[in-house]
């Protein structure tokens, strides 16, 4: 019978008609392109969200920071991009549903709040997300050392740039 695995799932997909598909363990490989593509989702998640954060705000050197950060997330979903190219994979470029949701509910807190504390704290929200997301990645599978170096070197950023936002967070409440 041949059969083809399904990344997203982990279950072998038998052809049409050839019977039920059956439960496996994922393969180390399949472990790895599941971690990048999770991370290299949440760099696309941040793209958008720093956009539309960017358009949200009044605040000249807060849109500036929005987008610096959006053009970073896209350096970082260039590096992942890459290391799951180098293993066949192709990523999935659109945003996450999540996403998306955090995108509208940004906007709801910018309209109604009236100041860029919320917008802020929404920022910070998602930074923490994805410093989890990266925390997770290091921790739960011995990933090979290139793709270590880069996961800690983005975690890494991704904390000095919530620092960054506690610290505008700071300047926009005094």
């Amino acid at each position: 019978m041949n059969m083809r695995p399904d990344n997203q799932s982990h279950l072998v997909i038998p052809p049409m008609g050839a019977g039920p598909a059956i439960a496996r363990e994922p393969n180390p490989e399949e472990q790895i392109t599941d971690y990048l593509q999770q991370l290299y989702t949440r760099a696309m998640d941040a793209i958008e969200g720093y956009k539309h954060a960017a358009i949200l705000t009044d605040n000249p050197e807060l849109t500036l920071f929005f987008v610096a950060n959006a053009e970073q997330r896209e350096q970082f979903a260039l590096e992942l991009e890459g290391h799951l190219r180098q293993r066949g994979i192709e990523p999935d470029d659109g945003s996450s549903i999540t996403g998306k949701l955090h995108q509208t509910w940004m906007a709801v807190v910018s309209k109604f709040s009236g100041d860029e504390t919320g917008l802020l704290d929404e920022c910070e929200r998602g930074e923490e997300a994805a410093i989890n997301d990266y925390e997770e990645a290091l921790s739960s599978f011995q990933l090979p050392t290139d793709v270590v170096a880069t996961v800690e070197r983005q975690r890494d950023q991704l904390r000095e740039e919530l620092r960054n936002l506690k610290t505008l967070q700071i300047v926009a409440v005094g």
